[in-house]
């Protein structure tokens, strides 16, 4: 009878794994939900529906955006925290996730590291600061002048306390031992139309929300963050070059599913993403925005975030990257 019993037992639990690998093996079988965590309109939104389109067409399911905005991103992060970990409701995420730690610590509804599965990167993009082409501010050290000149009242831009621009320009401030006045915005939209508008002197943006306008001639760059010149960009001199190497940040997008998601479909999806981000079409129009299309393993997507997190806790602590 024992033996029966095992053998039943046994069988159960082959007939529940046999069930696993059906499910895993027909996902995805309905529409996807893509959560952003800022409005429509704005990079971000652009981006992730520039990822759906693609996958849609490779998974073979309707991927639908859900705009979630608000709190430099965390409201949507939290839906997607809280989701069913079956690979339908997703995270199209940015690098402002890994600095919300720092800056709403106990405020946030979960856990950066440990309430989502990483699947991969998209892209990357690094940031810039942009005047508004009729500015007096024409160099980085017109800058710097002014702000020496009039401590707290030189302005800037940025689409949320907690976003990478925020850091870079927090870190600018510290490097060159200035003091700025942050004016954050909703969005990366917002941020930048608010330099073309003249409601700050310049703003801490992403190449893939400032560039398009640079390009256009709406905004003139006076630095960005990379080791050597940006070949999309060859006239903008780096922060490095000008005397602040320790001046960081660039703009990264990627996609999370909920924690507890199965190693089978954050596979399948993370093959998904290296095809999408592969295609001629979808490289041509990050590069567009500014941004450089790149993918990681899960692995090494979750280690990045975790480095980061910690990192920028640190920094937290000798930077103000709030307002209170």
């Amino acid at each position: 009878m024992e033996t029966l019993g095992r053998r039943a037992a046994i069988a159960g639990l082959m007939g529940l794994a046999g069930t696993a690998h059906a499910q895993q093996d027909a996902y995805p079988s309905r529409p996807l939900r893509f959560v952003v965590g800022f409005p429509a309109g704005g990079v971000t939104d652009v981006a992730a529906r520039l990822m759906a389109e693609e996958l849609d067409k490779i998974l073979g399911q309707r991927i639908v955006v859900d705009n979630r905005g608000g709190a430099s991103g965390s409201i949507g992060a939290a839906v997607v925290a809280k989701a069913p970990p079956d690979g339908y409701t997703l995270y199209f995420v940015i690098a402002s996730h890994t600095i919300l730690p720092a800056t709403m610590g106990r405020h946030l509804q979960y856990d950066t590291v440990k309430d989502f599965a990483p699947i991969s990167e998209v892209s990357s993009s690094p940031n810039m600061f942009v005047v508004r082409t009729e500015s007096r501010i024409r160099t980085l050290q017109d800058l710097v002048d002014a702000a020496r000149k009039a401590p707290g009242k030189i302005s800037y831009s940025t689409p949320g306390y907690g976003t990478t621009t925020h850091l870079t320009a927090a870190l600018f401030e510290q490097a060159a031992d200035i003091k700025l006045m942050h004016v954050p915005y909703k969005s990366s939209v917002n941020s930048t139309e608010a330099v073309v508008n003249g409601e700050v002197d310049f703003g801490s943006s992403s190449v893939l929300g400032g560039g398009p306008g640079v390009r256009q001639g709406r905004y003139r760059p006076l630095a960005i963050v990379a080791n050597e010149r940006v070949a999309a960009f060859p006239d903008v001199p780096t922060f490095r070059e000008l005397g602040y190497p320790g001046v960081m940040g660039d703009t990264w997008m990627g996609l999370l599913a909920p924690a507890g998601t199965s190693a089978a479909i954050v596979g399948k999806l993370h093959d998904a993403v290296v095809r999408a981000v592969a295609d001629p079409t979808v490289k041509s129009k990050l590069l567009d925005m500014g941004a450089i299309a790149v993918t990681s393993t899960p692995a090494q997507f979750a280690k990045r975030i975790e480095t980061e997190v910690s990192a920028f806790k640190a920094l937290g602590e000798k930077v103000p990257l709030t307002s209170e």
